[in-house]
């Protein structure tokens, strides 16, 4: 007999991924009326059968669906022979207790296999990344799996993780976790992800698109906090699945390991190790974390509404009214603002200063936001400063010297840290944004490790 599923994932805040499904073979009706305590779901699939699915640990948990009062209703994507048949009052969230499969961190950044090859059988990550081909456990009953919003947000989570780290947006940290939510917290090596520029903006993007299946488990109504979190996992299982095995951080010891690491060098080595405990006394980790402290804070930015962006263009004769000279070109980069929520709305400097009202409305304060950008900018890219010399800044006239020096240096600075930046068509030399010696004080040990990510190339 055909078993007709449809998978869910969601995501806990103590356990991680866990992954569920509904069974259309089922009863729909449950035999309890009690609404005050979580009942067995009555058509969801048990653990056994998702684990035909996806290798990982058995457990329950409880979980909030939208239902009737004897029922949670049907996914859309359930198909039954006799379609449920929905009662007389309106739907409202109730809890009901769910056969899970836990999934870890090393099949969270799982590497999809191609759809023929035989050891890719039951990985529903591998599902849900190559939803053709699918097959099941040798051994299982047969399955039609359809997958539900939830899976497929997820899907879109890994892939923003791999690409995170593939680019080397990623930054290392100390994090403590609890052992099976038993004990006291262990220390751990982890990488997590740099949300900054075009990357916070995406980040906000798939927390507005959250599955509310997706944040089901109690505590877990806070999408952006949830997703967060989700995202530095799967972050820190992708770069640990793309670093090579033979991949040394710091130098060859001479000598006898000792049998306690300096707690630096016991950190950097679990960056790169399938184990990401740390074995260090207490004091020395609080330590560590006080001077890993002060760059912390640069993994997330809190996005403008309006970032101030920078186009370079050649000015041509007919523009300013006299022909070029032989052997010479005329440069402008131009100041401007660009809506985060409308990305193709670009306003010139020129019409923020000179606003009666209107972008004001749509931007709140733009000739303030439009300063700021204009001098954080160029904090960061000092070639910017002479355009700032004026009360009301709109444009910048470099040499061919300086053009080019913003084409190398100024435009991919300014990229990394969220500015928007627009080019002429025949440069192609902008690299991939990715963490710099100026904005990673850690970076210049840890540049194995992102060249590595870089060479890695795309995966997923």
């Amino acid at each position: 007999m055909m078993l007709l599923l449809v998978l869910h994932a969601f995501w806990s805040i103590e356990h991680g991924l866990g992954l569920w499904a509904e069974d259309s073979g089922k009863t729909v009706k449950s035999p309890g009326q009690a609404v005050r305590s979580a009942r067995p779901h009555p058509f969801a699939a048990t653990g056994d059968v998702v684990l035909g699915l996806q290798p990982g640990a058995v457990g329950s948990t409880t979980l909030w669906l939208r239902s009737l009062r004897q029922s949670p209703l049907d996914s859309p994507e359930v198909v039954r022979v006799v379609p449920q048949r929905r009662g007389a009052g309106d739907p409202s969230l109730l809890s009901w207790l769910v056969p899970v499969v836990w999934v870890g961190p090393e099949a969270d950044g799982a590497r999809p296999h191609p759809a023929s090859d035989a050891e890719a059988h039951g990985r529903v990550l591998e599902r849900a990344l190559l939803p053709e081909g699918f097959s099941v456990a040798e051994g299982t009953p047969p399955f039609d799996p359809r997958m539900a919003p939830s899976v497929r947000f997820l899907q879109e989570l890994l892939r923003f993780a791999d690409e995170l780290a593939q680019r080397g947006r990623v930054i290392p940290e100390i994090a403590w976790t609890e052992k099976d939510g038993k004990g006291d917290p262990v220390a751990q090596s982890r990488w997590r992800a740099v949300l900054r520029g075009p990357d916070a903006l995406a980040f906000g993007d798939l927390t507005a698109a959250t599955p509310p299946s997706f944040r089901a488990e109690p505590g877990s109504e806070d999408a952006g906090e949830l997703v967060a979190a989700a995202l530095d996992v799967l972050t820190d299982a992708a770069v640990r699945r793309r670093l090579p095995t033979d991949l040394r951080i710091l130098p060859p010891r001479r000598g006898r390991k000792p049998g306690q690491l300096p707690v630096v060098e016991a950190w950097l080595e679990a960056l790169s190790s399938p184990n990401a405990d740390l074995n260090a006394p207490e004091p020395a980790l609080e330590d560590l974390e006080r001077a890993l402290a002060p760059w912390a804070g640069y993994a997330v930015e809190a996005t403008s509404v309006a970032p101030a962006t920078f186009r370079l263009g050649e000015i041509n004769g007919a523009e300013v009214g006299e022909p070029a000279r032989p052997g010479t070109q005329r440069w402008r980069v131009e100041f401007l603002l660009q809506s985060a929520a409308d990305p193709s709305l670009l306003v010139p400097a020129e019409q923020v200063w000179r606003d009666d009202g209107a972008l004001s409305r749509l931007l709140g304060r733009p000739q303030e936001i439009l300063l700021g950008g204009l001098g954080k900018a160029a904090r960061i890219y000092p070639g910017i400063e002479h355009g700032l010399r004026q009360s009301r800044p709109q444009s910048m006239e470099p040499d061919t010297e300086a053009a080019f020096d913003f084409l190398r240096h100024g435009a991919p600075a300014l990229a990394e840290e969220g500015f928007g930046v627009f080019l002429p068509a025949w440069w192609d030399q902008l690299p991939e944004v990715g963490l710099t010696v100026r904005s990673h004080p850690l970076a210049e040990v840890l540049r194995p490790v992102y060249t590595a990510l870089r060479e890695s190339g795309p995966e997923m």
